[in-house]
């Protein structure tokens, strides 16, 4: 393979994120986060406490894959919810904006640019967190952006029942935030287990607890809908879930502008990965993100190169490719192995600064696509990406190898004791996961009964 070039040099985190989220680390290391879920899909009960690298391990179909799906949700909720609420109501009101300019005859003459929509919008979004907008918020942004604006504003539009925009910006303004909260649980809960969140073959309420320092999530979810949710913040902590690499190949076609805001509604945790692959193209600072990020990264990129020497960059036509130095040719991100695609996502997170110290990353049975040798290379990454960068990781695994490949290198790099065990079971009734740290044994056992 051709030479390879300093890892981080594309990092995209500024000095200035770095420096903040740094001096956030003693907010976040050893604050302990503790997720609880009881009646979920094919789940039972499960208490999962997550202060490090955290292992489920089970046979198939013992609901692994539903304690992901579940931590996910209630931590992209979690992590300011706030922003989260504005950002939904700025979308609203864009949304009544774009559909009242555009089809309304009594704004026809309207003068006015996407950018001017959104900042109308942004400004009201932002007053509505103070509570509902009055006429002469609306009124004001409406003129302060749109001046060709003023001289409609007395007319009554056909948009909806026959009220004025001016009217339903209000009427939508008045929708209280823990409805809005509620509501995009839900639907993230709805994406995740496809509209299938409570468990088909029982009636039973379910429900999702997670604590986390000053920071809690209790919700309780019955026929399929969030009924109740009560969130108290605490340190901020995203969550990034990766289950599937050949989301990849999706992103070799030629794409649409995509933007990475992380409080953007989220849809499903494939679509937020999907934002997150994306590169930035470079900017004046980039040189000192990237000394930063490679002393505090130094054993993880080392690893990270001698498997994947390439990286992940925009193409030509938009969409992404796998480039390699030295190469002249780029590969389209369908011929590499899926295996190299593993090792591609977590280098271009990394590169990109998405994956921040405290945050929590989530890997669904990353072995299925990888050969033995790697299985160990990918193991011992899981270990440095905690030891070096403090983030909380929660692995589901089907495989002894894998699971004695983590035991192994946890113990190499002196951090043993910062490993938890979960063996996942599963009946007619549904899923439990017993905490078996000290008698991992439990696991090999049931998982080499095949043999």
């Amino acid at each position: 393979m051709g030479t390879s070039v300093p890892f981080a040099r594309c990092s995209s985190i500024s000095v200035k994120e770095y420096t903040y989220f740094a001096n956030q680390e003693s907010a976040v290391r050893g604050v302990s986060m503790q997720l609880t879920i009881k009646r979920i899909a094919g789940i039972l009960q499960a208490s999962i406490k997550l202060d490090g690298i955290t292992v489920i391990a089970g046979q198939n179909n013992t609901g692994k894959s539903s304690v992901s799906k579940a931590l996910w949700c209630a931590l992209s909720i979690l992590d300011n919810p706030a922003k989260r609420v504005e950002h939904e109501r700025q979308a609203t009101y864009e949304r009544l904006l774009e559909r009242a300019i555009s089809h309304d005859s009594s704004f026809r003459r309207v003068q006015y640019t996407y950018n001017d929509v959104q900042n109308v919008a942004h400004n009201l979004a932002a007053l509505s967190a103070n509570g509902p907008l009055s006429g002469s918020d609306v009124n004001h942004e409406l003129v302060t952006f749109l001046p060709s604006i003023a001289e409609v504003l007395d007319y009554e539009d056909s948009y909806q029942d026959g009220s004025s925009l001016a009217d339903a910006l209000i009427e939508y303004s008045s929708v209280p935030a823990k409805e809005i909260e509620k509501t995009l649980f839900g639907n993230m809960l709805g994406e995740e287990f496809f509209g299938q969140v409570n468990n088909v073959d029982q009636f039973a309420a379910g429900t999702i607890t997670l604590s986390f320092g000053r920071g809690r999530l209790r919700s309780r979810i019955a026929n399929n809908e969030v009924e109740e949710l009560v969130l108290d913040n605490g340190p901020g902590a995203s969550a990034i879930y990766i289950d599937d690499p050949l989301i990849l190949d999706r992103l070799s076609q030629p794409f649409t502008r995509m933007r990475s805001d992380r409080f953007l509604p989220l849809g499903n945790h494939q679509a937020q990965l999907r934002r997150l692959l994306i590169p930035r193209p470079q900017r004046a600072g980039d040189a000192l993100d990237s000394i930063l990020v490679e002393e505090k990264l130094g054993q993880v990129i080392a690893s990270l190169d001698s498997t994947v020497d390439g990286f992940i960059a925009r193409g030509r036509d938009r969409g992404l490719v796998y480039r390699r130095p030295g190469y002249r040719n780029d590969l389209d991100l369908r011929n590499i192995s899926t295996g190299m695609k593993s090792f591609a996502i977590i280098k271009t997170l990394i590169r990109e600064g998405k994956i921040r110290e405290g945050d929590v990353l989530i890997l669904d049975e990353p072995e299925v696509h990888l050969h033995p040798t790697w299985q160990l290379k990918y193991a011992e990454l899981i270990v440095l990406l905690y030891k070096e960068y403090n983030l909380r990781i929660l692995l589901a695994t089907h495989s002894p190898y894998f699971l004695r490949a983590v035991e192994v290198y946890a113990s190499h790099h002196e951090v043993a004791d910062k490993c938890r065990y979960y063996h996942a079971l599963g009946d007619e009734d549904g899923s439990i996961f017993q905490d078996v740290t000290y008698a991992t044994e439990e696991i090999y056992e049931d998982m080499s009964i095949p043999f």
